[in-house]
């Protein structure tokens, strides 16, 4: 009979660590500004009462060069919602165009060449830049969903 020596179990692990990291999920917030509301910027009055200046055939103001949106992006599919600034958030943004709207943002990332409108009395076009001012953890729409 051959003795037998004890040796240590040994517990063997490998550690998966991707080389690319593809958030589907995510939400974000960013601010808008309307490069015709900006034309005047210290202004609240504006001859309807509500801050809008006429600029290139439309009323614009302070409200528009503040507008706030809030993205939502899952599985590469954004959604969106938002509003003008100012005493105007009763006024919804719609038809958002943000040059990759889908892809994640961090805050203080610029957002250059958007358009979109919004609707009081009639439509108003706006086109401006923006800048990404916060991320939103919601573990409904953050998580990688793999």
């Amino acid at each position: 009979m051959e003795k037998k020596t004890y040796s240590k179990p040994v517990l063997m692990a490998e550690r998966f660590e991707p080389q690319e990291y593809v958030a589907s999920c995510f939400t974000y917030e960013a601010m808008l500004k309307c490069s015709y509301g900006l034309a005047y910027p210290d202004r609240t009055g504006g001859p309807d009462g509500r801050g809008c200046y006429e600029l290139n055939g439309a009323q614009h103001g302070e409200a528009c060069a503040n507008s706030t949106i809030k993205v939502s992006v899952v599985n590469g599919v954004a959604t969106y919602e938002g509003h003008e600034g100012g005493n105007k958030t009763d006024i919804k943004l719609e038809n958002v165009l943000i040059p990759g709207i889908e892809q994640p943002h961090d805050p203080g990332d610029a957002l250059t060449n958007c358009e979109w409108t919004s609707t009081l009395g009639g439509t108003y076009h706006h086109k401006g830049d923006g800048v990404v001012t916060r991320w939103i953890y919601d573990e409904s729409v953050s998580s990688n969903h793999s």
